[in-house]
């Protein structure tokens, strides 16, 4: 399901970038999470024309008009939690929902794809057999393995049990997903430490730290404007040109 927005002109952005912004709706949630999620969206649409995927938007549609300036075309999809062997923190993509991408990713040429979490990846490894030519950037707020491991810990014994099964089953699932040519964010410099040691041995391009903040004027100045150098830096000027 796709949704235009009548007051965009997509010539206006024909030579600039096309973004992919890839999120659940922002009444979902909570605290620093949503704060650094819009604040990301608003720095996306300072670098050029911007399409934004919902994940299970049908119910809060409301977030749509509150976002809509400077967004081209919205799109919704609908995900749900996989069988029990899997993580329900990570969504599985649905026959239907698997169409949905190809027909946006194959519609559009993006020259950048966004997702805003862990719990989305799935959709990063789909769009990887779509469009290999687009860089793919994945904001990690929180590293699920290390959140469900400091739940076990805390309260070890047999009632908490779904956090070791959970400990194990992302352990897993990130090892797998941290291998491939995605470039991740992280608000947690210990998450990115982490990573380094577990996953991913030494420095590598692809981890960037860039962490929360308080919002304050001058301080998110500064932040928007390292996010944007860490996504220029990765678009290839063709893409930044096309049309010209």
């Amino acid at each position: 399901m796709s949704q235009s927005n009548p007051d965009i002109d997509r010539s206006h952005y024909s030579h600039s970038i096309n973004i992919l912004f890839i999120c659940e709706p922002f009444i979902r949630l909570d605290g620093l999470v949503n704060e650094r999620t819009q604040n990301i969206l608003r720095s996306l649409k300072q670098m050029g024309g911007l399409d934004v995927l919902w994940i299970n938007a049908d119910a809060d549609l409301h977030d749509i008009e509150m976002m809509n300036e400077g967004i081209q075309q919205y799109y919704n999809s609908e995900l749900r939690s996989g069988p029990f062997w899997q993580s329900p923190a990570i969504f599985k993509i649905s026959s239907d929902a698997r169409k949905n991408l190809k027909h946006i990713i194959r519609e559009n040429d993006y020259s950048l794809i966004f997702i805003s979490s862990e719990s989305l990846i799935h959709l990063a490894r789909l769009i990887l057999r779509y469009n290999l030519q687009s860089p793919i950037f994945i904001d990690l707020e929180a590293l699920y393995s290390r959140v469900a491991f400091e739940m076990w810990t805390h309260s070890p014994g047999w009632k908490n049990r779904f956090y070791l099964f959970e400990v194990i089953r992302l352990g897993s699932f990130e090892k797998w997903i941290f291998r491939r040519p995605f470039h991740f964010l992280f608000a947690k410099d210990s998450d990115l430490q982490y990573v380094r040691q577990h996953y991913i041995r030494g420095e590598n391009r692809r981890l960037t730290y860039l962490p929360q903040l308080e919002i304050k004027k001058r301080d998110l100045n500064k932040w928007n404007q390292k996010f944007k150098n860490i996504l220029f830096s990765e678009i290839k000027v063709d893409s930044m040109n096309s049309g010209g």
